[in-house]
């Protein structure tokens, strides 16, 4: 975990180098996405956007609050919630 949240900055970095990661956000437009979604390791937020514009409602959860607060930056649609969840903890 202290990995995971130390290299928070760093962790969008594959996704911005390679076309083919690049295009792997295009898949969710043929999914059907609708109602109120959960999204478990929302990570940076880079699938909440994706999410946000097709869902009525998305509570994105991960267990970095380094990760969330680049996330919360990234994604501002009124229609997010995102939540820290320790590892090991459930609701």
């Amino acid at each position: 975990m202290a990995c995971y949240r130390a290299g928070a900055a760093q962790y969008d970095r594959p996704c911005a180098e390679r076309e083919d990661l690049r295009e792997l956000l295009s898949a969710a437009d043929g999914l059907p996405i609708a109602g109120d979604v959960l999204e478990l390791a929302c990570g940076t937020g880079q699938w909440t956007s994706v999410l946000a514009a097709r869902a009525r409602s998305v509570t994105a959860v991960d267990a970095a609050a380094e990760v969330l607060a680049i996330a919360r930056t990234r994604v501002t649609s009124g229609n997010v919630r995102f939540v820290r969840r320790p590892k090991g903890v459930l609701p």
